[in-house]
């Protein structure tokens, strides 16, 4: 039993199945666990209160948690046992209270700091990845227990009124002989006092590889604090969705010349009059991944000045996200994008992966397919795709003649998502027969609001399988049975009451049942063939216990 529970899968497959506390209660009820087997189960919790209860138990006193006695030496040796297993902590003050019905007493902490040995140091002396969200300063403030000096990956989610409070526990990373390699940042409306005192917080963390912030910290001292940083590959200034912040925001990005020298990944929200300024003034060569978003309506000689910026700067570049959503419509006639706004991008031959997601569909045609192919031999995964529900109305989209001739145009798509206006059973059913290029993993159609009659259905966004293929491969391994599945996958919206009547809704049930049935039998299989197994190992358990007999 002690060998089964040190089997990395087999705590995986026992984390699956019990709760945070169930999970933080074991190490102290089961005998079993061996160093290795709490070295895995415990690096990481999900909440940390479960762990909190091992130490005393908890219970309710006056709407609050309390510890129900004072902590002795000896819970703090019963403690530490464990503590020192725990790498990350995930810790929310919302999901709590959900749980709950009740935050724990701020007395719980006092106590803590109170009774804890002077010698245990910090409760979680090997932490590593702290994930902290708060609603307000006083819930953040008990972050300050988990700053530890093996901590390397710090998220905070907070909201404006928590700033005093999010700038007590930066102020204290650099005492604390902390060196962060990844800083995420959720905060709500700052004030510049605080993006001022963030800019030498910043630059005192030389390690930093990963920093996510919100658009509207990236002030000029803030800009300049992340360009002298020697090893940061990855910078997100994203958000567009939950912080609404202001177009203009950006426009303080200042790349002056040896800044960024290692940046690899680029993620950033802002006006595309002002992504164009910071592509035109930024050239990395290492950078190879791009990720744009705004909330402007896109014009499309904008959009096609922000391309040429893009292929100028970064021709080498091999994965870019271009999100273009406005955040108000004025009611209108329906437009698209024409290919020519994205077609500078064609000198940027580099690409592996493209998506332009807005939500204006995107004309193209037999002949921008073909140049798109040409232009990006190396393309595994490919989006071109309107959002359905826009308040823009149905967009133009370019009919498709042939998804087959699309797929077979490109020598190495594995992903491929279109908009088609226009889709109906008689596409799918061609997707579905006609689309057999085995390196093709994905495919997936978004759909606009179309009439419901006898020949076209209409979007409801479900997901339909139209085909899935299992390819067992290998022999048995460990116990496990290894095949790979292929999944050609239609993301349609469509009345489910019109497919039960369709021949091809019958024939897309039949294929679902091949598919159960054909699991169903490998998994037979697979039981049998372990039944084998371990009847083969007691039959030589019993030939070297009758040679061990005879010898004797």
């Amino acid at each position: 039993m002690e060998s089964a529970l040190s089997i990395p899968e087999v705590l995986d497959e026992i984390l699956q199945q019990a709760t945070s506390s169930a999970q933080a209660a074991s190490a102290q009820t089961c005998q079993l666990w061996s160093s290795h087997s709490l070295k895995w189960l415990w690096r990481h919790m999900p909440t940390f209160y479960p762990t909190l209860e091992l130490l005393s138990p908890l219970e309710m006193r006056s709407g609050a948690w309390e510890f129900k006695s004072d902590l002795s030496h000896v819970d703090w040796k019963r403690f530490s046992q464990y503590t020192g297993y725990i790498h990350s902590i995930d810790y929310n003050q919302s999901r709590v209270f959900r749980h709950r019905r009740s935050l724990p007493s701020r007395g719980i902490f006092a106590e803590i700091l109170l009774y804890r040995p002077a010698s245990d140091g910090s409760m979680f002396p090997n932490l590593t990845e702290v994930n902290w969200a708060s609603n307000d300063g006083k819930g953040l403030l008990i972050l300050l227990l988990f700053l530890v000096p093996s901590l390397t990956c710090l998220q905070i989610t907070c909201n404006g009124s928590t700033e005093d409070a999010c700038s007590k526990v930066l102020s204290v990373l650099e005492p604390r002989g902390i060196r962060l390699s990844e800083l995420w940042m959720g905060l709500r409306t700052p004030s510049q006092a605080f993006l001022d005192r963030l800019a030498p917080v910043i630059a005192s963390q030389k390690d930093l590889i990963r920093v996510g912030l919100p658009p509207y910290t990236a002030t000029r001292e803030v800009v300049k604090a992340l360009g002298q940083l020697p090893l940061l590959e990855d910078y997100e200034s994203w958000g567009f969705a939950e912080y609404q912040a202001p177009l203009q925001l950006g426009m303080d990005f200042e790349w002056e010349d040896g800044s960024f020298s290692s940046l690899k990944t680029l993620a950033f929200s802002t006006s595309l009059a002002v992504a164009t300024e910071i592509m035109t003034s930024i050239h990395q060569p290492r950078l190879h991944q791009l990720s744009f978003e705004t909330r402007e309506l896109c014009q499309h000689p904008q959009l096609r000045d922000l391309c040429s910026s893009i292929s100028n700067a970064q021709s080498s570049i091999t994965t870019l996200n271009l999100e273009l959503f406005a955040e108000a419509v004025s009611p209108g006639p329906t437009r698209a994008i024409p290919f020519d706004a994205i077609r500078p991008l064609l000198q940027c031959a580099a690409l592996t992966q493209l998506r332009v997601e807005s939500d204006l569909a995107m004309e193209y045609g037999d002949e921008d397919i073909a140049t798109m192919a040409s232009a990006w031999p190396n393309l595994q995964r490919l989006a071109l795709c309107a959002d359905p529900t826009s308040r823009v109305g149905l967009a133009i989209g370019q009919p498709l003649q042939s998804v087959s001739k699309f797929v077979q145009s490109f020598c190495v798509l594995e992903q491929l998502s279109l908009y088609i206006k226009a889709l109906t059973v008689d596409v799918i059913h061609e997707v579905s027969s006609d689309v057999r290029e085995p390196r093709l993993n994905v495919l997936d159609f978004g759909t606009s609001p179309l009439p419901i009659d006898s020949s076209t259905p209409i979007v409801l966004a479900a997901s339909l399988y139209l085909s899935m293929v299992l390819e067992p491969q290998g022999e048995i391994k460990s116990g496990r049975s290894i095949s790979h599945t292929r999944c050609l996958q239609a993301s349609m919206s469509t009345t489910e009451e019109y497919f039960r009547r369709s021949a091809f809704w019958t024939a897309i049930a039949t294929n679902i049942e091949m598919i159960r049935a054909s699991t169903r039998r490998l998994m037979e299989e697979n039981d049998i063939l372990l039944r084998r197994n371990r009847e083969l190992q007691e039959e030589l358990e019993k030939m070297r216990g009758q040679g061990s007999c005879k010898e004797s």
